[in-house]
């Protein structure tokens, strides 16, 4: 860099400026050198090594001040009144816009997930990139091949992701050198995603290739096989196929013929993150776990598991009057007993990660003001042995149930129900200890599905579900009910706004919840565009009335 030499005093004050004849070389090492960080083969294997970790603290990893923070409570997966991380007006019914304002409350939480994402997939197209260098090589053929195949699914699923949330994003692709890419919709955003992961299972597939160093993808067991990688790229196909749908209508029109052949060549084990508490951790475990007014289950949702008739008594009452009641039921994955004392009793400290139960009822000392119609005696604490040993452990990031469910989905909407219905029972007997609904012949979409807990009274079937037209009361519901009772209980806490993508798609959020984000308004102004908010009640991109009357 030519430069003219200076001379100035310490305190800033200018003593004298002489010329040079010669030009000065100065190689400043505060300014990003993009040629320099992606020099050598050897540096180009470790970034893209690194992406994947990028990818899970861009979402769920780094920080409670993120987008998943506010998609929990959005989604009725959590509850929380406090006003941290934007949880208090997000929780709040009736639902109110998203500001995208300058200043707004959410503004640095709403952006988080967009930098990150965005940063970690610039990071693997320039690796791509590097890697098309004539002579660019780590000197292992086979690992080179490996290396731009992991590349290309980090920039999938960090695109895939960016597309779930927001109505806009800024596609970066190895194939297009634009400094600034053009914003396009979610839709044409999530088809890239699903073509860079096409490409990524295409170059995995290649045979000889090396396995994945381990700390890569930092699974807990396996993963680290070409096989297992792709089995892990069509799982997340499948999972974005159907989770990007924004409305009933968007959901039925996805291309379930594909999902269900994800789903067919998915995983067929539990992908398990090592969290390790510092590089790779969950960043809600830090709040969640203190409970107290950070973490409480909502009623709506969780209350669909009750067969003693107190599910139905709270839909009956004025919305602004409901109280918690017990949840008497027969799923294994919440405390027995027919009283609150007997069900504390239930609720181990430590719950098994895989046997449960997956939620607790807290004593009445630990119960802490909330919204009337979310108040429940209910915490969800199935990951409290990992919280206890410092976010040290296996944690379920994707698991082999998100993946059937997400086939059987698909053979409801393509009419193969016996099959569906074959993979609900895989979780709802196993995990739930409910009837299997292949016995009780519940394979179409008017049997209710089947149970009894063998109480006088009790309807006993799970789940049970508000009946329109007045939502007064709750019924057996149908083979569908049970695919989204089980998929609720299998997904909750594990990956990346579960219960809020299915529930826009299904039509199960409450009327006004925003559908998705808009481009933060900080990216709009830097390129002089107008920003936007969205969602509240009759707003742009809100969500209708539920299927279940809120």
């Amino acid at each position: 860099m030519r430069q003219w030499c200076y001379v100035a005093s310490v305190i800033g004050v200018l003593i004298g400026v002489s010329a040079c004849r010669e030009p000065l070389q100065v190689q400043n090492n505060n300014n990003p050198d993009i040629s320099r960080v992606y020099d050598t083969p050897g540096d180009v294997e470790t970034l893209i090594g690194a992406g994947w970790n990028t990818v899970h603290n861009g979402t769920i990893g780094t920080t409670d001040n993120d987008i998943d923070s506010q998609m929990l409570v959005m989604g009725l997966e959590s509850y929380s009144g406090l006003a941290n991380f934007n949880m208090g007006s997000r929780s709040a019914i009736p639902r109110v816009p998203l500001s995208n304002q300058p200043n707004n409350q959410a503004q640095s939480g709403n952006q988080h997930d967009w930098n990150d994402l965005l940063h970690g997939a610039r990071s693997e197209v320039t690796a791509i990139q590097a890697f098309r260098t004539p002579g660019f090589s780590t000197g292992d053929a086979g690992g080179d091949t490996r290396d731009i195949a992991f590349a290309h699914f980090v920039l999938g699923v960090s695109m895939g992701d960016l597309a779930l949330v927001y109505d806009s994003v800024s596609i970066v692709s190895p194939n297009d050198s634009t400094p600034v890419p053009p914003l396009v919709g979610y839709d044409s955003a999530m088809t890239f995603a699903l073509s860079e992961l096409d490409t990524a299972i295409a170059i995995a597939s290649k045979p000889g290739l090396p396995a994945l160093p381990a700390a890569w993808l930092n699974a807990s067991s396996g993963f680290t096989s070409m096989s297992d990688f792709v089995q892990l790229a069509h799982s997340f196909k499948a999972r974005f196929r159907a989770m990007v749908a924004r409305t009933p209508a968007e959901r039925a029109k996805v291309n379930w013929a594909a999902v269900i052949a994800d789903a067919k060549a998915g995983i067929t084990k539990d992908y398990d993150i090592n969290l390790d508490g510092i590089a790779w951790d969950i960043a809600n475990f830090g709040n969640h776990y203190r409970f107290d007014t950070w973490h409480s289950m909502p009623t709506p949702i969780i209350g669909m598991a009750d067969t003693s008739g107190a599910y139905s008594a709270w839909l009956a009452t004025p919305f602004g009057d409901r109280q918690e009641f017990l949840i008497e039921t027969p799923d294994k994955r919440f405390p027995s007993g027919a009283t609150r004392a007997a069900q504390n009793a239930s609720s181990p400290p430590t719950p098994d990660l895989d046997t449960g139960p997956y939620f607790k009822n807290r004593p009445v000392g630990d119960d802490r003001p909330v919204a009337t119609w979310a108040a429940s005696e209910y915490d969800y604490y199935r990951f409290q042995k990992l919280y206890d040993d410092g976010d040290i452990g296996p944690f379920p990031f994707m698991t082999k149930a998100e993946i059937h469910l997400l086939q059987a989905e698909g053979d409801i909407r393509t009419g193969n129900m016996a099959e569906a219905a074959a993979l609900i029972d895989s979780s709802r007997i196993a995990k739930g200890g409910l009837p299997s609904l292949v016995a009780a012949g519940v394979t179409n979409l008017t049997t209710p599905v089947p149970g009894s807990d063998g109480v006088p009274g009790h309807s006993g079937c799970v789940p049970q579900v508000p009946q329109p037209p007045n939502f007064t009361s709750a019924a057996c519901g149908n083979l569908m009910e049970a695919l989204k009772w089980e998929k609720r209980m299998e997904d909750a806490y594990t990956g990346y706004g579960m219960w809020y993508f299915d529930g826009r798609g299904w039509g199960d959020l409450p009327e006004g919840t925003p559908l998705e984000w808009p481009v933060p308004f900080e990216e709009m102004q830097v390129r002089q565009q107008p920003f936007y908010d969205l969602g509240g009640i009759g707003g742009k991109e809100a969500a209708a009335k539920s299927d279940y009357g809120w």
